[in-house]
């Protein structure tokens, strides 16, 4: 859907003016449902949603929305990824997750500045269900001294939570892929079957 089609659809048969206001918003919040920051973002927009600011949610899992980030990529000459705010009539809008200060902010018309860019790439996290609690640790360890590089970069989260988050994430990985939890599930699996077969009459 353009933004002409978008508009065209609102002016169409307007059921009163306060509707067609609300419709007619040129606040542009795109997300998307696999991205993590937009998950912490989007609470915040619904609740400024909630507090009377009209912002239109736009998800781009729909054919249409993402159309019209294309254009508007193209019009104002800009590309982001998600979150993105935009107002479509004059092109002010930011890219990434941001405080509902700063969404705010953005909603009277100030100029929200690009996010700092990390001096180095932080370090990558160890995968997988052998990596051993040594070689987490130490990615803690690195993690840190990369943060404290790039202590003005944003949302960064604290160390002892991400290194926790990727033990838990280790133990439940090890456990799928145990060959006990394997063999149990085709135990599982062959009985489900064994059932089906039964039921179905089949020898």
């Amino acid at each position: 859907m353009t933004k002409e089609e978008v508009q065209e659809a609102v002016v169409e048969e307007p059921t009163n003016t306060e509707e067609t206001e609300e419709e007619l918003s040129p606040w542009y919040y795109f997300f998307s449902q696999a991205c993590g920051w937009c998950k912490q973002t989007t609470p915040l927009v619904e609740e400024l949603i909630n507090e009377g600011h009209n912002i239109l949610i736009l998800d781009l899992v729909e054919q249409d929305n993402q159309q019209l980030r294309k254009e508007l990529e193209q019009e104002y000459k800009v590309k982001c990824g998600t979150p993105w705010f935009i107002n479509e009539e004059t092109g002010k809008g930011f890219c990434g997750s941001r405080d509902k200060d700063v969404i705010k902010k953005w909603l009277n018309g100030e100029d929200i500045p690009e996010l700092p860019k990390p001096q180095t790439e932080p370090p990558k996290p160890p995968m997988g269900p052998e990596v051993t609690n040594k070689k987490i640790d130490k990615w803690g360890k690195d993690m840190k001294v990369w943060q404290e590089e790039n202590k003005d970069f944003p949302n960064l989260q604290p160390i002892d939570d991400l290194v926790r988050t990727i033990k838990t994430r280790r133990d439940k990985l090890k456990e799928i892929t145990s060959p006990q939890n394997i063999v149990t599930r085709l135990i599982n699996l062959e009985t489900k079957l064994n059932k089906l077969m039964a039921h179905l009459g089949v020898k």
